[in-house]
């Protein structure tokens, strides 16, 4: 893939690499438990009303 001009300063300057394995960091797994403990609380309360 070429990247061209604003593009190429954008993501060159990131040091983005499609190849890099990822690696979660505790954050996500707290957030993922947020999210879902909020929507369970949106069914029940649609539920429940």
């Amino acid at each position: 893939m070429r990247l061209t001009g604003a593009l190429r300063a954008i993501l060159g300057t990131v040091g983005y690499s499609p190849y890099r394995k990822f690696k979660a960091k505790p954050a996500d797994y707290v957030t993922i438990a947020v999210v879902f403990v909020a929507a369970l609380a949106m069914v029940a309360w649609a539920l429940l009303g």
